[in-house]
């Protein structure tokens, strides 16, 4: 059986390095734990599939030297932590797993960078922007060193650094890893690609974030034709859509606004438990911009689901007002 690696969602990737004819017995329990906590990962039975991760990463500790089973199961188990938002759990999972591909590959490995991005993308996640800058900048420095001038991954590379400078409002030099990387990867990927998509949305916010709403407008609006084309109910437009709302809220268009609020929520219901607390942010939102409209009535309903919903996340609502 061939091996796959978890990184978030499930990636397939099938590695040369275990293309052998006839496998150890210990690859074969190796490959036999890690394809079934996938199957299981795939069915939503995560306490089984961390079991059979946490398993595959015992037996592969019992190889001595470079071997990549052990980076595998590591990376397997970190992506089943990140997608359960258990990211304290991934973090050290994800270093362990990229300090192994240094140690057998050098510092300057390709293999390494991979590793690293998925290091740094975790600490984005814990908002630890400092940290994941410096190793984005590690993953970009390796792909400009080992890859051709213009390369997709380069492009990637940039675009995931911008993202860190964003949060850090090192809005200057982000902005120029933009308009370096969304080229690159236009010109390699194609112009309707999903990273494509996804970079515009972050140049976007960007613009959203030092107040420049013209320039940001144009970039959501691409991005979300890019989505849409592919699927309209593609779960990234709920991003986009929330906000392009958060634009024509904040330039008076509020017609313009509830469309776009209301396409996010609608797109979450779909793509999420109705319950769930990212759906509670957005209608939160809108409410507030219900309320600046004068629609206190139809408010009030959303700021009642909106509570139910973060009770459930144990987070705090304010107490009913008392009749006067």
């Amino acid at each position: 059986m061939k091996q796959r690696i978890i990184s978030g969602l499930i990636v397939a990737a099938f590695l040369s390095s275990f293309a052998l004819q006839k496998a150890s017995a210990s690859q074969a329990i190796f490959n036999d734990l890690s394809n079934q906590g996938i199957e299981y990962y795939k069915k939503g039975k995560y306490k089984d599939a961390e079991r059979l991760f946490l398993e595959a990463i015992e037996e592969a500790g019992k190889s001595t030297g470079k071997d990549d089973n052990l980076y595998v199961g590591l990376t397997n188990l970190a992506g089943l932590y990140k997608m359960l938002a258990r990211f304290s759990n991934a973090e050290p999972v994800y270093k362990r797993a990229m300090l192994i591909q240094e140690r057998d590959f050098g510092p300057d490995h390709i293999k390494v960078a991979i590793a690293t991005d998925n290091y740094a993308d975790l600490l984005m996640r814990r908002e630890k922007y400092k940290e994941a800058e410096e190793y984005y900048r590690k993953s970009l420095s390796i792909r400009q060193k080992k890859l051709p001038a213009g390369d997709s991954e380069i492009g990637k590379s940039m675009v995931n650094l911008a993202e860190a400078l964003e949060e850090l409002k090192s809005y200057e030099e982000s902005a120029a890893l933009y308009r370096k990387g969304i080229p690159i990867l236009q010109d390699k990927l194609g112009p309707n690609d999903f990273y494509v998509a996804k970079a515009l949305n972050q140049f976007g916010t960007l613009f959203k974030k030092q107040g420049n709403l013209e320039q940001a407008e144009p970039l959501y609006l691409r991005s979300m034709a890019i989505y849409e084309a592919k699927s309209p109910n593609q779960p990234n437009i709920a991003s986009v859509t929330k906000n392009l709302a958060e634009v024509y809220r904040k330039q008076g268009k509020f017609a313009d606004a509830e469309e776009m609020y209301k396409k996010s929520i609608l797109i979450r219901e779909k793509a999420l438990d109705p319950r769930h607390i990212s759906i509670a942010y957005v209608l939160e939102e809108y409410s507030a911009m219900l309320k600046e409209m004068g629609r206190i009535e139809e408010a009030a309903l959303i700021d009642e689901r909106v509570n139910a919903i973060k009770v459930l996340y144990g987070e705090t609502v304010p107490a009913p007002e008392k009749k006067k």
